[in-house]
């Protein structure tokens, strides 16, 4: 009987942050939430991800797709998954 070798095993990539993706998301679109900053830090996070869901859900709602290419296939934008990268 022969036995397999171990396979080298490989760190997982860390997860990435999906605050910071919302977070990302609102200072995109700072002219629709210029009152973002001004809540607290703490709570800073949670409330971007409430706007990001929001941002998100009215696109989809006003556009009917999230991604850009979708409209127009020569787009280089990133697609919506792309930029919230969760």
């Amino acid at each position: 009987m022969q036995t397999a070798e171990a396979l080298p095993t490989q760190a997982a990539a860390p997860a990435p942050d999906p605050y910071e993706a919302c977070t990302r998301l609102a200072r995109e679109h700072y002219e629709n939430f210029p009152v973002g900053r001004l809540v607290p830090k703490k709570i800073r996070p949670h409330v971007h991800a409430v706007y990001a869901f929001a941002r998100v859900a009215d696109d989809l709602a006003d556009e009917g797709y999230a991604d850009p290419r979708q409209k127009d296939p020569d787009s280089k934008a990133p697609t919506q998954a792309q930029r919230l990268a969760v």
